[in-house]
């Protein structure tokens, strides 16, 4: 079994994070805003259509208020005519209540508004799967 576009995007992105993490020799947390409040920083997948231009992709960047942290673009997929990868980074205050953080649709708006723009192929956040060992 074949996994799809997707599964090999991520399988990619994947085994070039752990290249660049082995590279730097230890995992570097970006660059928080100085400030006095916590910031949750989120990385963003997002892969625009072909017909993107530098422009349209500054736009939802600006739209958004997200830095570009790392353009991907493997010699497989540039094999396969894919447009490469852009990885994007978002932070914002954390709220709290109680003292609690509590859950704050901030990162679902901004991956709303990333996914509605017309030069957009498809976004989604940059998570890490495990597995683990089931007794």
């Amino acid at each position: 079994m074949r996994p799809g576009p997707r599964g090999i995007l991520a399988i990619l992105v994947l085994v070039v994070g752990m290249m660049n993490s082995f590279a730097r020799g230890q995992e570097s947390e970006p660059k928080k805003p100085p400030s006095g409040e916590k910031y949750k920083v989120c990385e963003i997948l997002v892969q625009f259509k072909p017909t993107a231009s530098k422009q349209d992709k500054a736009r939802v960047l600006k739209n958004v208020g997200a830095t570009l942290k790392e353009e991907v673009n493997t010699p497989a997929m540039q094999a396969s005519g894919s447009p490469g990868l852009d990885v994007l980074t978002i932070s914002y205050p954390l709220r709290t209540v109680n003292g609690q953080t509590v859950k704050d649709s901030h990162i679902d708006r901004v991956l709303t508004t990333i996914k509605d723009d017309s030069s957009v192929q498809f976004a989604e956040l940059n998570t890490t799967y495990s597995a683990t060992r089931r007794p």
